[in-house]
């Protein structure tokens, strides 16, 4: 019984995980957003917008191979939180990895079964909580936002002054875009596999009665 709840919970998880996190790591790290991030910024002028995007790009590869940050334009209160933001985002890369092999460990040893309820329940939830979190707005989200960073940083280093170029390279709407742009990728992907999960179960359903 214990295995009956767990493998589809753990899957569930690891799937709602996978369709949530890896869109934001996929737009984070993404030229052609923080383009368009720039461009709509107006904590940077005409003229530095090529050194923003050569910064947030140094920043970017900081995060995801561990190069240098660039020093030279961040305070040391910056550079210190920065390194706490490595972690987390490294830790998002591994956990739903980890969940979902977790759950495939448990379908193979316990000869647990895939459902039609258990493969579509991933991106439906996946979809259901951008959509819950879109029709509720900007108070919802910001309300997340604080809690993500008190639940998730064992220090106030992230609270940096309006005035240090952190701030200016990413402001608040920079996370907001970054939502929006990855609740889009999130949703698309989301229907996709939902719709080819339903053709492959009909498929199989079919096969199964001739």
């Amino acid at each position: 019984m214990r295995t009956n709840f767990l493998f589809p919970f753990l899957l569930t998880i690891g799937l709602f995980l996978v369709l949530t996190v890896y869109p934001i790591i996929f737009v984070s790290q993404n030229s052609f957003f923080y383009k368009y991030h720039f461009s709509q910024n107006t904590n940077i002028q005409s003229k530095d917008l090529e050194k923003s995007i050569q910064a947030s790009k140094k920043i970017t590869d900081f995060l995801l191979h561990g190069n240098s940050l660039p020093v030279e334009i961040m305070s040391e209160r910056a550079v210190v939180h920065m390194f706490d933001v490595r972690d987390i985002y490294q830790r998002a890369i591994t956990i739903p990895i980890i969940v979902c092999l977790f759950s495939l460990i448990f379908y193979y040893l316990e000869g647990a079964k895939i459902t039609k309820k258990i493969l579509l329940s991933g991106p439906i939830l996946a979809i259901t909580f951008y959509l819950i979190l879109g029709v509720t707005g900007k108070k919802v989200f910001d309300f997340l936002f604080i809690k993500f960073h008190h639940i998730f940083y064992t220090n106030d280093l992230w609270m940096l002054d309006p005035n240090d170029m952190l701030i200016k390279l990413y402001p608040e709407e920079f996370f907001s875009r970054l939502i929006i742009f990855s609740a889009a990728t999130t949703i698309v992907i989301s229907l996709i596999l939902v719709l080819i999960f339903i053709k492959k179960i009909n498929y199989a359903t079919i096969n199964s009665n001739r």
